[in-house]
């Protein structure tokens, strides 16, 4: 099983260094997973994992499932960093809700996944950097902006 570490960034420009263990500069919640997969609902894409290691192994996360908002950042040699935004959502624990009452497994999840994570996820180590909700938003609509931008010069020459 593939293993997700989770780490955080709080500055206004991240570039997927951690700063510190975790989805948050708090100290409690998810350290380490069980990788279960990128997938995309309703236009959005959650990292899933189920938690392995926690701050101090507190049972409220420990073997929970846990969602998170995510964006990719590729580089032309194919690899990248996942960044998640670091806030909880009704859409995130309602994600989080519906896979704990069933058995989820990465093979479960794959028809739903997102393939543009694959060069990223193949390790059996992935890193993903938890970065604050503004920053999130800023770098997804940017994201949102490059695709656009890239569609209207692949349109040119057809």
């Amino acid at each position: 099983m593939k293993k997700v570490n989770y780490g955080f960034d709080m500055s206004d420009d991240p570039i997927g260094m951690f700063e510190g263990i975790g989805m948050n500069n708090a100290s409690e919640g998810p350290i380490a997973g069980d990788f279960l997969g990128v997938v995309n609902l309703k236009g959005e894409d959650y990292l899933i994992g189920r938690t392995t290691i926690a701050f101090k192994d507190d049972p409220q996360y420990l073997g929970k499932i846990t969602a998170r908002r995510a964006i990719l950042k590729k580089y032309n040699d194919g690899s990248g960093i996942i960044f998640l935004d670091m806030d909880e959502s009704k859409e995130t624990k309602a994600i989080e809700e519906i896979f704990s009452s069933k058995e989820v497994s990465e093979e479960s999840l794959r028809s739903l996944a997102n393939p543009e994570y694959d060069s990223v996820i193949s390790n059996n180590e992935i890193a993903a950097t938890s970065i604050k909700h503004d920053v999130f938003e800023k770098k997804k609509m940017t994201q949102e902006l490059d695709r656009k931008l890239e569609s209207m010069e692949e349109a040119k020459y057809y």
